[in-house]
């Protein structure tokens, strides 16, 4: 049954045709928990996904989704730090950042900045003074200059961001059903300041497009499409300087800054073709299926299959899967998430070291933009590479 914050019209473009497109049912409500109980995975509390897309901008959420069923807090490891590959694309986004939007000697404020390493990496670089809000945050694990504080909460509409020169959020609007009370909350929190915003969230286009069906799950509640992006700054005050796609074309990046135009002087694109609703349904089925028998003809030849990252996209894979447990192990390089088991079908998470002493047949990467990097980190070790599979 559709919870009570159903939403009749678009929080983006505020059109009322929403229509539903895809549904799964049972999944793990948190998938980047860290749970040392394999009963306990097992048992791990689960919601359902609607997703309902607008056919006149394109964005898309899930109606079922309950926020008092997800969890921020000690036990949620979202970091994707351990990778090389990772660590340079965030080094490099906090340099285009310095450099685009002149922030040496300045103020940046990050709202759900997680761990604090990309507040760390741009504060660092840019010998910034910087303020962020995450409730996972661990002072623990990061060791942050004495001008970088870290408020271990949700940002707070009450609190001011007038003396911000950036305000960031990356890879946290899409945990947000209330979407356009944030961002009003922030454009209100700003005031007259010349801030500059940069926001991140995944790209829509790409997972409904490709049938990615494993880029869903139920802390992420809220897709964005470009267009749908662009609607949502630009009615709640704020000028869409630019949209890009980022990470070979996985994340949206969208710089802004306040605005005290009228809605109605914004061009927009007036009508995001309707077809693409039921096609972006058929595609993720489609998908879904072709994984199934994928990996069903890998067992039947005999084969172990292994998963390489043990986040969100393996615990959407395996908690859709006819028979989830055709899936031997999962493999990360993150040591904090070893002898740890995945939420809804308890799957142990091990080291690369694995590999030596198992014969894996297929190995499962579940993001293609790590491949060659893995590629390297086996070769290193002198065994056998597997037979690699990438998920788009």
């Amino acid at each position: 049954m559709l919870q009570s914050h159903f939403q009749v019209t678009c929080p983006c473009c505020r059109s009322c045709n929403l229509k539903s497109f895809y549904k799964q049912d049972s999944v793990p409500v948190n998938s980047v928990v860290v749970i040392e109980n394999r009963n306990h995975a097992l048992s791990y509390p689960e919601g359902d996904i609607e997703l309902f897309g607008c056919e006149q901008c394109g964005f898309v959420n899930n109606q079922h989704f309950d926020p008092d069923l997800v969890t921020y807090d000690d036990s949620y490891e979202e970091p994707q730090g351990f990778s090389s590959t990772f660590q340079k694309y965030q080094s490099d986004l906090a340099e285009e950042l310095i450099s685009t939007c002149d922030i040496r000697n300045k103020y940046v404020v990050e709202i759900g900045c997680g761990k604090g390493e990309f507040l760390n990496a741009i504060c660092s670089l840019g010998n910034n003074r910087g303020l962020g809000y995450d409730p996972v945050f661990d002072p623990i694990r990061i060791s942050l200059p004495t001008n970088v504080v870290v408020k271990k909460t949700m940002f707070d509409s009450n609190e001011s961001l007038e003396n911000a020169d950036l305000v960031c959020c990356i890879m946290t609007l899409e945990h947000v059903f209330r979407i356009t009370e944030l961002i009003a909350d922030i454009r209100t929190s700003i005031g007259d300041s010349a801030t500059k915003l940069y926001f991140q969230v995944p790209n829509a286009e790409r997972i409904f497009n490709l049938g990615a069906f494993h880029d869903i799950y139920y802390e992420h509640c809220s897709y964005f499409t470009e267009n749908s992006l662009r609607q949502l700054f630009s009615h709640t005050g704020f000028k869409v300087i630019e949209i890009s796609q980022r990470y070979q074309g996985q994340y949206l990046g969208l710089l802004a800054e306040p605005t005290t135009k009228a809605d109605n002087d914004i061009a927009y694109r007036p009508n995001y073709p309707s077809q693409p609703l039921a096609t972006w349904g058929a595609n993720l089925i489609q998908k879904r299926e072709a994984m199934n028998n994928i990996i069903s003809e890998s067992k039947q030849n005999g084969e172990s299959i292994a998963l390489w990252g043990g986040g969100s996209k393996a615990v959407s894979l395996l908690n859709i899967l006819n028979q989830p447990t055709w899936i031997d192990i999962v493999i990360d390089i993150n040591p904090r998430k070893h002898n740890t088991f995945l939420p809804g079908t308890g799957h142990k998470v091990v080291n690369v070291d694995y590999l030596i002493n198992n014969n894996i047949g297929l190995l499962i990467i579940m993001n293609p933009i790590y491949e060659i990097e893995i590629q390297n980190q086996i070769s290193s070790m002198n065994i056998p590479l597997p037979r690699i599979l990438s998920l788009n």
